[in-house]
């Protein structure tokens, strides 16, 4: 214990002399591993954390960032496919935990303070023995009655509310917030979400306001755009499907720093080329990024010294950025693609062939206007999500 106040006192003199010109930022682009049931999973990645924050603070960490579902609950969506619906309910409550409600940091709640063990006590332990701002993917369980409301949303029959979430802690372990992922993708048949807007920031002991968004919620303007003039820079927690040179996880973070004010800090699974990606945006340029087409999983962190957004100089008269180049993707992958969209020849634009209609498809958002015409082609749906909210998947094209 003398050991860990010494490190967390000798972090906080080498930071302090930096906090004028902004912070340092570990980002985890993160694989987790599964285990032999859905809550060993959990378990056993939240303890490997441990060796992690502790690189990131050695290395100077202000904050360190895991990604959506970093606890392993996002594998176990593929095997709760075969289950019934209360089944599978309850193999994510044996990877969740009732996360308190907490806002900026109040009521105080400090987890490692706690005589029983929990995700929720190690994240606590973690984030206070090593001095630092601490982000996690965790299920989030809101027990509830029949008839009662909870932001708008009916309980369910069991009883309980699931939401995929992102939680906060403080330099001294206190629970600074909860995110609930709004705009669900796979996992929309188990988990809970509501239409409510309900934005979670957060002030930070090194004097910047974070706000968080989770994956698919960068995909619709409500949430993308929740803490424009509210917060310094914003977080993004996701575990993001890339689809070569059309949809990919770095283009949209460069384009949403570059359209919204502040920085993005982009913490991603490192699974594959699929769901890979992520890093620290500044001002629609990558400060640092990391993105391997080759890798077939990695557990590694970008670590980027983040300017105060209040030094960003942005002008409403500037050319958008170039796209952040995807890497060179294996013909392998392409493949793969193709064949998912019935295509078998060529480059997988993600518009197979299926009649001969033709149409023009508009997207804009702010500045940013993008158009094209298409005949005998079907648009998958997560194209025109994305396209029609930031107007950046189909740039490509146009």
């Amino acid at each position: 214990k003398m050991e860990a106040a010494v490190l967390a006192f000798l972090l906080c003199v080498c930071s302090c002399g930096e906090r004028a010109h902004g912070y340092r930022a570990a980002v985890m682009q993160w694989t987790p591993a599964a285990g032999n049931t859905p809550a060993e999973t959990a378990a056993a990645n939240v303890a490997d954390y441990e060796a992690y924050v502790a690189e990131a603070a050695t290395a100077g960490a202000d904050v360190v960032i895991f990604p959506e579902g970093s606890n392993g609950f996002l594998l176990w969506l593929h095997s709760l496919y075969t289950l019934d619906w209360a089944t599978a309910r309850d193999e994510l409550v044996s990877m969740g935990e009732v996360i308190p409600e907490v806002a900026n940091g109040a009521p105080a709640v400090v987890p490692c303070n706690s005589t029983s063990s929990s995700q929720l006590k190690a994240l606590s332990c973690y984030a206070r023995t090593y001095a630092v701002t601490l982000v996690s993917g965790m299920v989030d369980i809101v027990p509830c009655t029949k008839g009662q409301q909870y932001q708008g949303l009916a309980c369910r029959d069991d009883n309980r509310l699931l939401f995929n979430t992102a939680v906060v802690f403080g330099p001294d372990g206190a629970i600074l917030t909860k995110y609930h992922k709004r705009h669900l993708s796979g996992e929309v048949d188990y988990f809970d979400h509501t239409w409510e807007l309900h934005p979670a920031s957060f002030d930070t002991a090194f004097g910047v306001k974070l706000g968080i968004i989770i994956c698919q919620d960068i995909s619709f303007q409500d949430t993308s755009s929740q803490y424009d003039g509210l917060v310094d820079d914003v977080i993004f927690v996701t575990q993001f499907s890339n689809f070569p040179d059309v949809y990919f996880v770095g283009q949209l973070a460069q384009a949403w720093s570059w359209q919204h004010p502040g920085n993005f800090l982009v913490a991603n699974s490192a699974a594959g080329y699929w769901a890979m990606g992520g890093g620290v945006f500044l001002g629609g340029e990558a400060a640092d990024f990391y993105f391997n087409a080759s890798a077939q999983s990695a557990r590694l962190m970008v670590l980027a010294n983040v300017p105060l957004s209040s030094s960003l100089v942005v002008s409403g008269s500037r050319d958008a950025p170039p796209m952040h180049p995807v890497g060179q993707i294996p013909q392998e992958a392409h493949d793969e693609d193709c064949l998912l969209f019935g295509l078998v020849n060529g480059r997988c634009t993600m518009l197979p062939a299926i009649g001969a209609s033709s149409k023009t498809v508009f997207a804009s958002y702010g500045p940013i206007l993008c158009s094209f015409q298409y005949s005998g082609f079907q648009i998958f749906s997560i194209f025109v999500a994305g396209g029609s909210s930031l107007g950046l998947p189909c740039s490509r094209a146009c």
